[in-house]
């Protein structure tokens, strides 16, 4: 977006003035890059429970007029877990694979967007008393061009440690009152 402020300048030295209406100044907003805060590392979980990860997040846009970001959340590994499919629905983000997460709103609806995703760990994955840890990777893109080239800001410090519970052992196949 280009703004012109067109200056007259007027000079007198006691005696004389002299007018000038030509001096503008032309200025060209900037593109700037959406903003990440809030991120937090190892937050603990049981593999037999969920998480919030990003309930204390903040994406931030300070561009006028407020673009649309896309943000797409990505996990280091899918076999890890994956978020539930409530909280997709419930926040408007949408699986693009089977570790990555793709929302497209305004900065506040991002942030709230995100702040509504709920992990579910994979149960069992390690031995009992053992942790996996699952990094997430934030991206948020403006998607603006023009003048500016669009801008991605990407954040890889969330993540969550999974204690893999100890589960009570299970009888299958059993038939009652065998000789």
């Amino acid at each position: 977006q280009t703004e012109i402020t067109a200056f007259t300048v007027v000079v007198n030295d006691g005696s004389l003035t002299a007018s000038n209406t030509t001096t503008t100044v032309v200025s060209l907003s900037i593109n700037d890059a959406p903003t990440i805060i809030g991120a937090v590392s190892g937050q603990a979980v049981n593999d037999n429970a969920t998480i919030q990860p990003f309930s204390g997040m903040t994406i931030g846009d300070v561009d006028n007029p407020a673009q649309t970001l896309t943000v797409t959340v990505t996990l280091d590994l899918a076999a890890k877990g994956t978020f539930t499919t409530a909280s997709l629905l419930a926040t408007g983000f949408t699986a693009t694979g089977p570790a990555s997460f793709v929302f497209t709103g305004t900065a506040a609806a991002a942030t709230t967007a995100i702040g509504g995703l709920v992990f579910q760990p994979t149960a069992n994955r390690v031995s009992p008393g053992l942790t996996e840890t699952t990094v997430m990777t934030v991206q948020v893109n403006d998607g603006t061009g023009s003048p500016s080239p669009s801008t991605t800001t990407t954040n890889s410090a969330t993540s969550v440690v999974s204690t893999s519970i100890n589960d009570a052992p299970t009888v299958a196949g059993a038939t009652a009152n065998q000789t």
